[in-house]
This record gives C-alpha cells, sequence and structure tokens, in this order.
C-alpha cells in the first residue's frame, strides 16, 4: 500500500532488518531514495536476578513465592478503553480465591489521578480481593528504586 509513496521521499529508515528487508524489495525500482537501517536507540538491559526480583517484589508488598500476573495501563488511555475491569474479572474467573491464594493480579499504572472516580472503584476492588496488587506510578524500565535500594545498602 505505501509502495506508490516511495518515490516522494529522499531517505527511508527501517527499525528492524526485516523491514529493511521488505522494504529494500520494494526500493528497487527508485533510484533517489535511499534506504538505511536505523534501529531503535535503546539501551539492551539484561534480565533481572533472582535476588532482584525478590527485591522488587519486596519493594511493591508482591509476594516472593506468587505466580504473578500483570495488566499496565496509562490512566490518560482512559480506564474503560485499556479495561482494567475485564483484567480482573478475567483473573477472577481463572484463579478462584479459595483454589489459587498463590497468583496475584498487579495493576500497574501511572495517572490514575486523572480520573478519580474510577481509581477509587479500582481501589475498592482490590480491597475486597486481597490477590490484587495497585501499583500507580511512574518507573524507568530498570526502575529507579534499584538505585535508591542499593545505595542504602
Amino acid at each position: 500500500a505505501w509502495r506508490p509513496l516511495i518515490g516522494l521521499v529522499d531517505e527511508i529508515w527501517a527499525s528492524s532488518r526485516f523491514t529493511y528487508n521488505s522494504i529494500d524489495k520494494a526500493i528497487k525500482h527508485t533510484q533517489h531514495t535511499k534506504l538505511a537501517y536505523m534501529p531503535l536507540a535503546i539501551n539492551p538491559i539484561q534480565p533481572l536476578s533472582s535476588n532482584e526480583k525478590k527485591i522488587a517484589r519486596k519493594l511493591f508488598g508482591l509476594s516472593s513465592q506468587s505466580f504473578l500476573v500483570i495488566c499496565s495501563f496509562d490512566g490518560r488511555s482512559s480506564f474503560f478503553r485499556k479495561n482494567p475491569w475485564g483484567a480482573i474479572n478475567a483473573f477472577q474467573q481463572a484463579f478462584k480465591t479459595e483454589q489459587n491464594a498463590s497468583t496475584e493480579l498487579v495493576i500497574k499504572t501511572m495517572n490514575a489521578n486523572v480520573d478519580p472516580v474510577e481509581w477509587n472503584r479500582l481501589e475498592k476492588v482490590a480491597q475486597n480481593d486481597h490477590r490484587i496488587k495497585l501499583i500507580n506510578k511512574k518507573l524507568s524500565r530498570y526502575y529507579s528504586l534499584f538505585c535508591q535500594l542499593y545505595c542504602e545498602v
């Protein structure tokens, strides 16, 4: 669908080898459009060690032994559009309280204060099911709390 537009640009940046190879086939028919592989500018991170996982869980009040299910969204995107209620319903149907006390649902959000009525509703649901944990804050990818924790040690 984009092929007719290729001749309108001077250069195309492909963020993956797959995209580059796909465009490269189509671009061969144009003379003035350049193609460059331009990977995303991110630093790869290593998975957390088992000790770091335990520390992170402790910081957020999560059991070190539980199986965690996560639902995450930004409150600015609308509670209804992101539907944490659907995640809660699916979780509660899949993991009955009596049978699966070692399974927790983590609802990670930020900007929940954009809709205080829905956030309060979510807090009440979490109060009625101890397996539902709410985290409403911005976190960096490797997350700055580790820095604070390691500085205190």
